[in-house]
């Protein structure tokens, strides 16, 4: 029997708020493990979507809302974010603020881009866009 999951793209108004989405379409997967945001963290818990094995379906309602929430303004607060926090002078600082700078540009990956590219990297899941 094939999984099925909706995630309302309406409840995707910023980063935490999509989160939060997710973390409530999934719950039952996630099984007291929620995502906290973490990109590492969201590909470990897409496997356990259907324990892994497909097929798993995932409709995501109203996606152009969440395409426009999770834009390059969202994208480079988020990244804006990540910059601030690495230690001074780190490589990790120097690669957060390369990606702030292309995101202040309009270039390189938004949130909404980077959700969408793990989810569709996993095997198992079908996902839609309405």
């Amino acid at each position: 029997m094939t999984a099925a999951f909706i995630i309302e793209g309406d409840a995707c108004t910023d980063w935490p708020a999509t989160v939060a989405e997710f973390n409530r379409v999934f719950a039952s997967c996630w099984k007291g493990h929620p995502w906290t945001g973490n990109f590492d963290s969201l590909n470990d818990l897409l496997t356990w979507i259907n324990g892994g094995i497909g097929p798993c379906d995932i409709y995501w309602k109203h996606a152009a809302h969440a395409r426009t929430s999770l834009g390059y303004p969202a994208t480079a607060a988020w990244l804006s974010d990540k910059f601030h926090s690495a230690p001074v002078g780190s490589q990790a600082a120097k690669e957060w603020q390369k990606e702030l700078t292309h995101a202040g540009k309009q270039k390189g990956p938004t949130l909404f881009a980077r959700v969408l590219e793990l989810m569709q990297a996993h095997e198992h899941l079908e996902v839609a866009l309405g």
